[in-house]
């Protein structure tokens, strides 16, 4: 069967201009395609006509990371998911990223787009997600929110996932400022095991340089009104 409409791979596409950004916004899992300041690149692009490399850009939900081996408790009853990470074993980054989101508004600087996880194998949940992007003299700003819509009391956890560039340069020229007195140790299989206080390498609260520095963690216990500078070496 041959092919009847021009739609793109990544779905609908939505094209954000202010303050000199652009931004690029695919349907499909409401994913952030490209971020440009005055043409620089911010995020690593990928083209609407592309299958999405992976989860880059997307919305994550109702779970972001992984949920080990697939199996969680909830309400005192225990759920097994899809694997979605088989290297692994784990179930990775939600059930919404392939999802096809429906356009709520937009106008030249925002757009704010939803779509629906029906209930299903492993999470029996009827869950809106909403995503709303926007560009202005602050920048980019994503707002992810959801919504109860079944009858059942839902687990839901939300992030974004875009792909941020180092440039010009490379990575090792960047300080990384992280506001945040804990992070969740990975020591297996990239499976958070519990919190651990910062230190070392891993303690960005006062901006630390990534020239040596390998970070694949999830940091809690944010300070949000906390202004780091560079500690002296």
């Amino acid at each position: 069967m041959s092919a009847t409409t021009s739609r793109a791979a990544s779905g609908v596409q939505y094209r954000l201009e202010n303050c000199g950004y652009t931004a690029d916004v695919a349907s499909v899992g409401a994913s952030l395609r490209s971020l440009r300041i005055e043409g620089r690149d911010l995020i690593v692009p990928f083209a609407a006509n592309e299958v999405r490399p992976a989860f880059r850009g997307a919305v994550l939900a109702p779970w972001p990371n992984r949920v080990v081996d697939g199996r969680y408790t909830f309400d005192s009853e225990s759920r097994s998911l899809r694997i979605t990470e088989p290297n692994r074993g784990h179930a990775l980054h939600g059930l919404a990223a392939w999802l096809d989101f429906d356009l709520v508004a937009q106008s030249a600087h925002t757009v704010e787009l939803t779509a629906v996880i029906e209930p299903q194998a492993g999470y029996p949940h009827r869950v809106q997600i909403t995503a709303l992007y926007s560009l202005g003299a602050e920048g980019f700003v994503t707002r992810i929110s959801a919504s109860n819509i079944g009858p059942s009391t839902a687990l839901v956890g939300l992030s974004a996932h875009p792909y941020l560039v180092a440039g010009p340069g490379t990575v090792d020229d960047w300080f990384l400022s992280v506001p945040a007195d804990r992070v969740m140790a990975v020591p297996r299989r990239l499976a958070p095991t519990g919190g651990v206080d910062v230190d070392g390498d891993l303690d960005l609260r006062y901006g630390q340089s990534l020239s040596d520095v390998s970070v694949d963690h999830a940091y809690t216990s944010l300070a949000l009104d906390h202004v780091a500078s560079p500690r002296s070496s």
